[in-house]
């Protein structure tokens, strides 16, 4: 957010990290049985699959000597061992196994869980500045998730930022003519917030094709800070379901990833124009930028 000081002086505001979900990792990149690290809020957080296919969430370090159990670490049957002395963990995070030695491990020799759920192929972890738990869902309308969509893109970029700024970028319409380069400045046609949910819709005309112009209708909701899903309907005909994670990796930088999938029709030649509004709309929202890989 951008506060002038005085006519000469614009200073940028440090903003506090928010409690939400984020999104940490897409679901293509955790097979059952690896381990992944990922940056979050200032810290990193250790993701792993089970044998099993079930997905934990943990703090770095085991409790044990403080080994960094993302690098080294690996998946036995249901548990997580260390690399440093073999220490098993089991889902609920107890130690199980110690392999030098019979006595059990004591009480506080678990590991710190962090509550974890997957969306829509994004992996999202819950954050709170003080430790606290969830206190709400990763909710949406059923209207905007209902739908028989494709396969999705997956895009993800880098950038500085605030993530209090992605959630406002949403209503600001401004933008549209500098950074999409649409000629006609889009409408809102709805705003409102209820309780951890902003819902917004804007009407635009993109014409970035030159020769012809598509009326799009644009209906999103955020759910927190870090996770949103936007239905975009183009000429009143064809859908684009668009679910965007974001994370704030440290303070002023942030990560985004975006899926887009059209939906699909018994029609081929439908079916083309989705495709074609999908690779479309993936650029748009690159705006020449070209994505992490």
């Amino acid at each position: 957010m951008l506060i002038a000081s005085n006519a000469e002086e614009i200073v940028r505001k440090e903003l506090p990290l928010m409690h939400s979900w984020y999104h940490v990792a897409s679901s293509s990149e955790l097979k059952n049985g690896q381990i992944i690290t990922k940056k979050l809020c200032n810290t990193e957080v250790v993701i792993y699959r089970t044998k099993a296919g079930d997905i934990r969430a943990i703090d770095p370090y085991c409790p044990h000597l403080g080994a960094h159990l993302g690098h080294g670490g690996r998946i036995v049957g249901e548990s997580i061992e260390c690399p440093f002395h073999g220490w098993q963990f089991d889902v609920a995070g107890k130690c199980t196994t110690i392999p030098y030695s019979e006595f059990p491990a004591p009480k506080r020799g678990c590991l710190k869980h962090k509550h974890v759920r997957e969306f829509m192929g994004l992996i999202m972890v819950w954050f709170h500045p003080e430790g606290k738990g969830p206190s709400f869902g990763l909710d949406f309308d059923n209207e905007l998730l209902d739908g028989n969509w494709s396969k999705s893109t997956l895009n993800s970029y880098i950038f500085d930022g605030y993530i209090q700024e992605l959630v406002e970028n949403i209503i600001d319409v401004g933008h549209f003519p500098k950074i999409h380069k649409y000629d006609k400045l889009p409408t809102i046609t709805e705003c409102s917030v209820n309780g951890h949910i902003l819902t917004a819709g804007v009407h635009t005309i993109a014409n970035r094709l030159k020769f012809f112009e598509i009326d799009t209708e644009l209906r999103a909701q955020f759910s927190g800070c870090g996770l949103s899903c936007a239905v975009v309907t183009v000429a009143n005909r064809w859908r684009l379901l668009v679910v965007a994670g974001s994370t704030p990796q440290e303070t002023g930088k942030l990560k985004s990833t975006f899926t887009i999938r059209y939906e699909r029709s018994k029609n081929p030649l439908s079916n083309l124009v989705g495709r074609f509004l999908m690779a479309f709309f993936e650029d748009d929202f690159l705006n020449g930028n070209p994505p992490e890989r």
